[in-house]
């Protein structure tokens, strides 16, 4: 079976689109079952069709009937659906409503509705709607639903009011008619039951990855509050922040429980390191390593997760660091939790030989790899002498050279000590 983390990587640094399937996705066993058969339609080797049964399908089915508790259907978490709903809400900005749809939301938002991105209404909402055929507006009021359907095709639009109330025909002729209702209705069952004006009994606060605040969303049901912050946490752990409005010692105490880790630490209490990693990978994109980081992109949540753990260590192996003509430098990346800062640090540093495809350890020395520009260490695998900095800040001129053990880095004719191979960020 291929190594699938090293097939995703790739995918990751080639920019090849890709899709990861978890064990606990409901879907799943039976999309790898669909993709056996697709396989064998188009002729793939006996080979291939066994190793994929053996290794993905059975392995799916084993784990999933292993895990039954925690088998689930496949979701985006609150800020990711924001998201969404924020960019559609963007697109629709560029849409031209006729007058007619414009004024009766402003009618909507005077009597006090409140706009939402769920096309299936609940009471006090309303939401813009952009179809393939149609654009129009729907809003709710108890038992009684409101609707303008504008036809792109034909021009014309249509006003609807839906409702067990014979006082009041579904089709309704023109505007005027729509808001003379409207008016009626509203009149007598105003917006006073809407659930945005109940009490909010909390809050959660969405870190961007500059480590601001990007969104806030505001709760006042108990059990929706409680799953959101319990599925952030299996989610991005570090990434959000809640805070509780309300008094009820009960509610604090659910939400310390979820949010305490094997440490008996409370998560949402630990600042977040998203600051210090964009930093380190802007400065490895400055320096020309825009493969390690998209790496460090891509494993962002991971990481953060580790700097709630006092003796974590979370190690990134085979990372591509520099090519040259002949030879490829790779490595791991390791970052660990020292006290209460995270650290970097490139190590098992490895040359290949591309003409003869042998791999073998490099030996640094006192020099810092991690600190010089890529184009430097391209220079340096192609055998050219070069300027490199040591880990105190002196530049030297050094080679690459051969060694018993594998490759080594020399100046001046005298070989740097090995006893470090490592170079720390």
């Amino acid at each position: 079976m291929k190594d699938q983390k090293e097939l995703l990587k790739k995918c990751l640094i080639n920019e090849i689109p890709a899709i990861v399937f978890q064990g606990t996705d409901k879907c799943a066993v039976e999309i790898m079952q669909a993709a056996e058969a697709i396989y064998r339609k188009h002729g793939c080797s006996p080979e291939f069709l066994k190793d994929f049964h053996d290794n993905i399908v059975e392995d799916f089915k084993s784990y999933q009937q292993e895990n039954t508790i925690n088998i689930k259907l496949p979701d985006l978490t609150p800020s990711e659906k924001e998201a969404f709903y924020l960019l559609q809400k963007k697109e629709k900005k560029n849409i031209d409503y006729p007058n007619q749809i414009t004024d009766f939301e402003k009618h909507l938002i005077d009597n006090g509705f409140i706009q939402t991105n769920n096309t299936t209404l609940s009471h006090g909402k309303y939401c813009l709607i952009n179809e393939k055929d149609y654009i129009g507006l729907a809003g709710k009021n108890g038992d009684y639903e409101f609707a303008i359907n504008f036809n792109k095709e034909s021009n014309q639009i249509t006003y609807f009011i839906f409702s067990n109330d014979p006082k009041y025909p579904e089709r309704v002729g023109d505007y005027y008619n729509l808001k003379s209702c409207f008016s009626d209705i509203m009149g007598k069952y105003p917006l006073t039951g809407n659930k945005e004006t109940a009490d909010i009994i909390g809050k959660i606060h969405f870190y961007g990855f500059n480590g601001a605040v990007s969104e806030i969303i505001k709760y006042t049901d108990r059990e929706k509050f409680l799953k959101t912050i319990e599925k952030e946490m299996d989610y991005d752990p570090t990434g959000f922040k809640y805070e509780i409005t309300s008094n009820d010692p009960e509610l604090k105490k659910a939400a310390k429980n979820i949010t305490r880790n094997m440490y008996g630490i409370d998560i949402s209490d630990i600042p977040s390191i998203r600051p210090e990693l964009k930093e380190v990978i802007n400065q490895y994109r400055n320096l020309g390593y825009e493969d390690i980081s998209k790496i460090l992109q891509q494993y962002s949540s991971s990481i953060e997760a580790i700097s709630a753990n006092y003796d974590s260590k979370y190690n990134i192996e085979n990372v591509p660091i520099c090519n040259s003509k002949g030879r490829e430098l790779t490595g791991n990346l390791i970052i660990t939790h020292q006290n209460k800062k995270v650290v970097f640090e490139l190590s098992n540093l490895r040359i290949q030989d591309k003409s003869i495809g042998k791999t073998e350890p490099l030996s640094t020395g006192s020099i810092d790899l991690s600190s010089q520009p890529q184009q430097s260490l391209k220079e340096l695998l192609s055998g050219k002498k070069v300027a490199l900095t040591d880990k105190k800040g002196v530049s030297s001129l050094v080679k690459l050279n051969k060694t018993i053990t594998g490759w080594g880095i020399s100046a001046a004719k005298q070989l740097l000590s090995s006893a470090d191979s490592s170079a720390g960020v």
